[in-house]
């Protein structure tokens, strides 16, 4: 890397390249200069570091002053260090969790953790096991909740002097509130509740807004699976919140808006949940996400449909056709085709919107999807009965006894779908109870979404 003789700082420069691309060189050790690069020639840089300074006295021995320039070597020097010690510790981490995890059950490895002066003192360690009980949460809640409790062990014994009262108390943090997901997977709602509790306890002082973020979205999960709609909806604007002062990408924050307006939906407010998409389709690079796009364009006409609003949702799904073709999976399409069949039942082409939701419901129930086939026959039973047609109203609440061959459906639905299908067969449905089974049904696949919900 050579120097400017005008001003002396450091550029990149053909030999640097070629040095990098031939391994010759630690990278690391040109990120110092390039730091040091940014910090002279970036007004805006040097700017944040004067004021850091300034807010921060008690660094200040770290930074020589130069006249109206400064050096930042010893900083440069000790950040470095601390990547280059990470490293080391991931790599230990690695063989740790190994041995660790070796062990044949959960009591041997929480005493090992605990052996007084042992050698399981590294956050790495601690990091790798949350991600591994975040990664398991969803379909496998029992060994999550396990690894996080080894966690929150590992972070309860590291050395206060070594790292940091402050570090210490949010790596418990964020391990109990990995730990009380698990739990709230596995349907222990008051242990959820009660580490979550602690969690924020915990984290109480802390400068972490990550770790905060990841709280309240937990939290959100919690109030979700108790159908505490408003509930959920603020914790996760809290979350959103938090992450956007804390610098989160953008894909993130959306996930958790996209989050946000479907409870709000599930609440019965489609207006709301309506405002809250648009919102989110600002934040979207299109480019960048496509199918992120596509998904919150998708849920705002779905709530547009709910509205009655079906010009406006016709006129998203005719955009968004070419976006759709595009998505390889076939999960997408099938949404696709059963919005474009809600939207055509609400403008009355009975005829496409009949044929377009048959065809959604069985391709449903030959994927496994049985909760979407079931509100696939429900939006046909409803352009049945306001057809006047009493006898495909009866068959098509039939049909949905087909679907105690899926899986996925909680008993709770078998049981609201018997009692629509005792209705129909008693000429006794009105559009209005159609539309409250839907509800009904929805707020039971819900709780089952919530259980296996991540927080983002």
């Amino acid at each position: 890397m050579g120097k400017n003789p005008a001003g002396g700082e450091w550029h990149i420069d053909p030999d640097v390249l070629q040095d990098l691309e031939r391994g010759e060189v630690d990278p690391r050790d040109y990120l110092t200069l390039l730091m040091r690069h940014l910090a002279h020639v970036c007004t805006d840089c040097e700017l944040a570091i004067r004021d850091f300074v300034v807010r921060r006295p008690e660094i200040v021995e770290e930074h020589t002053f130069e006249g109206e320039g400064w050096s930042l070597d010893r900083a440069f020097e000790r950040a470095v260090k601390n990547v280059q010690s990470y490293f080391a510790l991931q790599e230990r981490a690695e063989r740790e969790a190994r041995e660790l995890l070796a062990l044949p059950t959960p009591e041997e490895r929480l005493r090992a953790v605990r052996e007084p002066f042992g050698r399981f003192r590294n956050p790495a360690l601690i990091d790798a096991f949350l991600e591994r009980s975040r990664h398991l949460a969803s379909f496998e809640p029992s060994p999550a909740s396990e690894l996080a409790a080894l966690a929150l062990e590992l972070a309860f014994n590291l050395p206060g002097g070594a790292f940091g009262t402050r570090f210490r108390l949010d790596r418990m943090a964020d391990a109990m509130a990995h730990q009380a997901d698990a739990l709230r997977t596995m349907g222990e709602l008051r242990r959820a509740e009660s580490l979550l509790a602690e969690a924020w306890s915990m984290a109480e002082g802390t400068n972490d807004l990550f770790l905060l973020s990841d709280i309240e979205a937990y939290v959100a999960a919690l109030a979700r699976e108790r159908r505490d709609w408003c509930g959920a909806a603020e914790h996760l604007e809290r979350s959103e919140e938090l992450l956007t002062d804390a610098g989160g990408e953008p894909a993130a924050r959306v996930r958790l808006r996209l989050r946000r307006a479907a409870v709000v939906y599930y609440g019965g407010d489609p207006e709301t949940a309506s405002e809250v998409a648009r919102e989110t389709l600002e934040l979207i690079d299109a480019d960048e996400e496509p199918g992120l796009d596509l998904a919150t364009r998708h849920n705002l006409a779905w709530y547009l449909c709910e509205l009655g609003r079906y010009r406006e949702a016709a006129e998203l799904v005719r955009k968004d056709e070419p976006l759709a073709l595009g998505v390889e999976e076939e999960s997408v399409h099938l949404r696709c085709r059963w919005l474009r069949g809600r939207i055509a039942r609400g403008l009355g082409d009975q005829e496409t919107a009949e044929s377009t939701l048959a065809g959604v419901r069985d391709s449903f129930l030959r994927a496994g999807q049985g909760y979407n086939a079931a509100l696939a026959a429900l939006d046909l039973a409803e352009l049945y009965l306001v057809s006047g047609r009493v006898a495909d109203v009866r068959e098509a609440a039939a049909w949905t006894s087909t679907l105690f061959s899926v899986t996925d459906i909680h008993c709770d639905a078998f049981a609201i779908l018997g009692l629509f299908r005792q209705a129909a067969q008693e000429d006794s449905l009105t559009v209005s109870e159609i539309r409250a089974v839907a509800r009904c049904l929805n707020e039971v696949r819900v709780h089952s979404e919530a259980q296996t919900e991540v927080a983002s």
